[in-house]
C-alpha cells in the first residue's frame, strides 16, 4: 500500500513534529516529553489503523506506535545533545 510511509518508524518524524508543536503550545516539563512522544506515537498509528490507512492489525499498530514514539524521543535527545550542546 502506498500509504505505508506514514506508519511505524517511518512516522517517527511526524510524531517528533507533533511533539514539538505540543511543547510550544502548552508548557510541558522536559521530563514528560518521552511520555508525550510515546502517547503521540501510539495515537498516530492507532488513528491510521482506525482510518484504514494501514493494513496492520491493532496489536501491530500499537507496537508501531511505541517504536515511533521511542524513535521520536531519540530524535529529541540527539537534537538536544548536538544542537543545544
Amino acid at each position: 500500500m502506498e500509504n505505508e510511509a506514514l506508519v511505524g518508524l517511518a512516522g517517527a518524524g511526524i510524531v517528533w513534529s507533533l511533539v514539538g508543536v505540543f511543547r510550544r503550545t502548552f508548557t510541558i516539563p522536559d521530563r514528560f516529553i518521552p511520555l508525550l512522544a510515546l502517547a503521540t506515537g501510539i495515537a498516530w498509528n492507532v488513528g491510521l489503523k482506525g482510518a484504514e490507512v494501514s493494513d496492520a492489525t491493532w496489536g501491530v499498530a500499537i507496537i508501531f506506535g511505541v517504536l515511533g514514539g521511542l524513535a521520536a524521543t531519540g530524535f529529541e535527545s540527539g537534537k538536544k545533545n548536538v544542537v543545544d550542546g
